[in-house]
C-alpha cells in the first residue's frame, strides 16, 4: 500500500507578528489565501485588533468598524458568502453574543434573529469555548451546552439532531470537503477532558 509523505512542521520568522495573546479567533480565508486573526487576551486585557497572515508575514489591518474587545470568540469562513463570520463571548453580563462578518476590509455587525438583542434565543448567549466551522456552531460553556446551530449568513437556526455529542466546551471543529462533513474532536465536559471524535452531515 502506498504511503503518504510524512508531514512536518516548519517554524517561520515573520518580519511582523501580532502581540502575544491567547484565546484569539482565527479562520482561513480561501478567497485570499490568508488566515484572519481577531482579538484575544493579553495579560488579562481583551483585544480587538485584526491581522492577516499570507504564509510569510502578518499584516495588521485598520477596519473602520470592528467588534468590541473580546476573547474566546469563534470564527469561520463561509465560501458561499466569501466572508468570515465571528460570534463573541460575553466578557460581562452586558456583553452578550453578537455576530459579525468580515469581508477582508471591514467588519459588519449583523442584526440576526438570534443575537444579543434577543438573548433568550441567542446561540452563543452566555457561553464560551464553543466550536465553529463553516458556519456551524455547537456547544460551549454556559452550564455545559450540547446544542447545534447553523448560520446562513443572515440568521441563526437551532437544529435538533437525533444524535449529538455530549455537552462540552473548548472543542475543536473543522470542515472536511472530501466528505462534506464537519468533524468535532475533544473538549472538556462534566467528567473532565474528552478525546472523542464526531462527524456532522447536516442532519445528525
Amino acid at each position: 500500500m502506498p504511503t503518504s509523505p510524512e508531514a512536518t512542521w516548519t517554524r517561520v520568522s515573520p518580519a511582523t507578528s501580532p502581540p502575544v495573546r491567547d484565546s484569539a479567533s482565527m479562520a482561513y480565508d480561501s478567497a485570499t489565501g490568508s488566515v484572519v486573526l481577531f482579538g484575544g487576551a493579553n495579560g488579562g486585557s481583551d483585544l480587538n485588533d485584526t491581522w492577516t497572515f499570507n504564509g510569510v508575514t502578518w499584516t495588521r489591518l485598520s477596519p473602520s468598524t470592528s467588534p468590541p474587545r473580546q476573547a474566546y470568540a469563534s470564527m469561520a469562513y463561509d465560501p458561499a458568502t466569501g466572508r468570515s463570520s465571528s460570534s463573541g463571548d460575553p466578557a460581562t453580563a452586558a456583553d452578550l453574543s453578537d455576530t459579525w462578518t468580515f469581508d477582508g476590509t471591514n467588519w459588519t455587525e449583523l442584526s440576526t434573529t438570534a443575537s444579543r438583542r434577543q438573548p433568550a434565543t441567542a446561540p452563543l448567549c452566555l457561553r464560551r469555548g464553543h466550536g465553529e466551522d463553516r458556519p456551524l456552531r455547537g456547544g460551549g460553556n454556559g452550564g455545559n451546552l450540547g446544542d447545534t446551530w447553523t448560520f446562513d449568513g443572515t440568521n441563526w437556526t437551532q437544529l435538533s439532531p437525533p444524535a449529538s455529542p455530549p455537552a462540552r466546551w473548548y472543542s475543536a471543529m473543522a470542515y472536511d470537503p472530501a466528505t462534506a462533513d464537519v468533524v468535532l474532536f475533544g473538549g472538556s465536559g462534566n467528567g473532565g477532558d474528552l478525546s472523542d471524535t464526531w462527524t456532522f452531515d447536516g442532519t445528525t
